[in-house]
């Protein structure tokens, strides 16, 4: 569903998955399990969750599909 409404710009995986918590370790000490959006440009990795990740969403992909994407995942 998130890469449908993504329109090919966003990627779904678990956070059981090793790969995803490497990288969320990179930024954060003690990751909480949570909703998160993480990017990575020019090898810089972000991770935003909660208001900052719904902000994110909705700058990078427009407020209607933004909600889509939150009210999907709930």
């Amino acid at each position: 569903m998130v890469e449908k409404v993504g329109d090919g710009r966003l990627v779904s995986r678990s956070l059981t998955d090793p790969e995803m918590q490497r990288l969320v370790a990179s930024v954060r000490s003690e990751p909480k399990w949570e909703p998160m959006l993480v990017t990575i440009k020019r090898e810089r990795v972000r991770v935003y969750s909660g208001a900052r990740m719904v902000i994110r969403l909705g700058l990078g992909l427009g407020p209607v599909r933004a909600v889509r994407i939150l009210t999907a995942a709930a």
